[in-house]
């Protein structure tokens, strides 16, 4: 109770308004002393040996009984205040549960794209493939926030982005693990038509693709050259 109180001494401090300061300080000195809060000078100057009404008399023990009151409410203001904050580290430990491995966990993963062709029905298709090596001793788990994660992203020669496989695709959002045993190589692969974001077909010409890993922090590929051709 009395740390509350001497928080609130601390408020009038920091605020204006001259006999309003005065009386709050007033109100919080009495508590701490021990004396009623009817008894404070309120910022007013003693009245010499003046005879008191039954009003001014009852005052201590108005001032007892809004102390008491107003105690629930302060302990309850405090529970709230714990509940906040105690929240406010649930996050953060969540968050840093849930965010991911750091990079330096990730210094024994190697990744490569690869591009190859196949020719089906007189269409010719590109397939990108990701593969992941654990070239360390140790399993290297992979942490995802939802249900996507891989992709590939086709750009022209100056870095304008032609095709992202996820566009379009919709995730559920959960979070997901993927262990790489030791020596293992994981690899994923998707197809490409030819066709840009929006469904037109590409120019023949250079192009490049790079493979991401949507773990955080995101891994991502260096990227590899292919030409198109006429389809």
């Amino acid at each position: 109770m009395l740390l509350i109180l001497r928080r609130l001494r601390t408020a009038t401090r920091q605020c204006t308004g001259g006999g309003h300061i005065e009386s709050a300080r007033a109100l919080c000195e009495a508590a701490e002393d021990g004396a009623p809060w009817g008894e404070a000078t309120q910022g007013k100057a003693p009245q010499d040996n003046a005879p008191e009404d039954n009003a001014s008399q009852d005052k201590p023990a108005q001032g007892r009984a809004q102390s008491k009151a107003a105690q629930p409410q302060a302990i309850q203001g405090e529970a709230t205040r714990g509940q906040l904050i105690a929240g406010v580290v649930m996050v953060v430990l969540m968050s840093a549960l849930f965010s991911g491995c750091s990079a330096r966990a990730f210094e024994n993963l190697k990744t490569k794209v690869g591009v190859s062709e196949v020719r089906v029905d007189g269409r010719t298709f590109k397939v990108f493939t990701l593969a992941a090596l654990n070239t360390g001793e140790d399993p290297v788990k992979l942490k995802f926030s939802s249900g996507m994660q891989f992709d590939f992203v086709v750009t022209a020669k100056d870095g304008t982005e032609v095709w992202r496989w996820s566009s379009g695709k919709a995730a559920v959002m959960m979070l997901t693990e993927r262990e790489i045993a030791p020596g293992e190589l994981a690899v994923h692969s998707v197809v490409w038509d030819g066709t840009d974001s929006s469904g037109a077909s590409a120019p023949p010409g250079e192009y490049e693709v790079h493979a991401e890993i949507l773990t955080k922090p995101s891994l991502a590929t260096g990227k590899v050259a292919f030409a198109l051709g006429n389809r």
